[in-house]
């Protein structure tokens, strides 16, 4: 039986005052990397982030037209639900919409959704986990997109993207934790005996960790987010946005006693693109 190759897909990430981007080929080869600052606006500004993502296209030498958008958790509402057992995909989303009031937390006509299918041993349901977006959050950020000549096949939320992205940075088992640096916070993710222990937001320091009361916090946090880690040997991964990554991490391998390293994405590509890279993983999975 012949399987048909996943198609090329871009993940995207509209990080603060950045937007990074990683094309992923139809095998899950990384084929590029960018990241782009986005000028200061007011407020989310769909025409400014499209001329930014164009901009690094070009740079980047980016080809497919496909994309996969990360979202933060703050905009998304998720359910885990249990259908009728023996629907394919299209079925799923017709009785979604049919019957909107049960299922959904927006009135159909003020909502945007999608869904995976989750493995269960029982064939009684089909289990699946619903994202649901109010449409006038979600809109914007797809406008952008839809001005720089993509199309947006799938949203999901940043947790889930890093979680993969982290998976792919690990060697089996895949036993490890991510501190990910953005422009106004920390994500730490812990990764233990294969499943997420942990995902916790460390809010206001993410680039400025070289300052000492911020740095000194966050080390703090890290200790003690660790500690409830019975395994010493979990390698702590840094990725995200930051020129410092090698100096962070050779600081926290010191203070922390743990072997700390920058993330290393398949192609050499920059930390700074681990949770496009997610979002892309994640994407091609669901619709395979």
């Amino acid at each position: 039986m012949r399987h048909r190759q996943k198609a090329a897909v871009v993940g995207v990430d509209l990080a603060d005052e950045q937007v990074h981007l990683l094309e992923l080929g139809g095998g899950q080869e990384v084929r590029a990397a960018v990241s782009a600052e986005l000028p200061a606006a007011e407020g989310f500004n769909a025409a400014i982030t499209a001329a930014a993502i164009r901009e690094a296209f070009k740079r980047g030498g980016l080809r497919a037209h496909r994309a996969a958008l990360a979202l933060p958790a703050a905009m998304l509402q998720i359910r885990r639900l249990q259908l009728p057992p023996g629907l394919d995909e299209d079925s799923l989303q017709e009785l979604l919409h049919a019957d909107a009031e049960r299922y959904l937390p927006y009135p159909a006509a003020e909502c945007c959704f999608d869904f995976e299918c989750l493995p269960t041993a029982s064939s009684a349901h089909t289990e699946l986990r619903l994202y649901a977006c109010a449409r006038r959050q979600l809109e914007p950020r797809c406008e952008a997109l839809r001005l720089a000549g993509l199309e947006v096949i799938a949203a999901d939320l940043e947790s889930y993207a890093l979680e993969a992205g982290l998976r792919a940075c690990l060697p089996p088992p895949g036993d490890g934790a991510l501190l990910y640096l953005r422009r106004r916070r920390c994500d730490l993710l812990l990764l233990d005996a294969g499943e997420t222990s942990l995902m916790q937001e460390l809010p206001g320091y993410g680039l400025w960790l070289d300052e000492p009361p911020a740095y000194a916090r966050v080390l703090s946090q890290l200790r003690t987010a660790l500690a409830g880690s019975p395994r010493a040997d979990l390698p702590l991964l840094l990725g995200g946005a930051g020129p410092t990554l090698n100096s962070l991490a050779a600081r926290l391998t010191q203070d922390l006693r743990r072997r700390c390293t920058p993330a290393r994405l398949p192609a050499s590509a920059h930390g700074a693109a681990l949770l496009a890279y997610g979002v892309a993983v994640r994407a091609q999975l669901r619709r395979a």
